[in-house]
């Protein structure tokens, strides 16, 4: 990971974006990080606004703390809705 100041990326713009195809860039302002230059190239762009998606990433957090079904729990249910189906139909 490579640390510039703002001046430094506007003055070697070109070079950051080099760069960050091998690792991030990291923006400083001040000493302070302000933005992240990502390389995209020969990406899935889908995948890398995915990767960089605060909302996602949030998501993924809270989905990770509930409670997972196993592959039986999940195939138990479905063979149940299933039948229960099934005597609807029938009647």
């Amino acid at each position: 990971m490579k640390f510039v100041s703002v001046r430094q990326a506007k003055d070697q713009f070109s070079e950051c974006l080099e760069q960050s195809q091998q690792s991030a860039v990291v923006i400083t302002r001040h000493g302070k990080p302000t933005a992240v230059i990502v390389g995209a190239e020969g990406k899935d762009l889908e995948d890398v606004v995915v990767i960089n998606d605060r909302a996602f990433w949030k998501m993924v957090r809270k989905s990770r703390k509930e409670r997972t079904h196993s592959l039986e729990e999940v195939e138990k249910q479905l063979l149940s809705n299933g039948k229960k189906r099934q005597q609807r139909i029938a009647r």
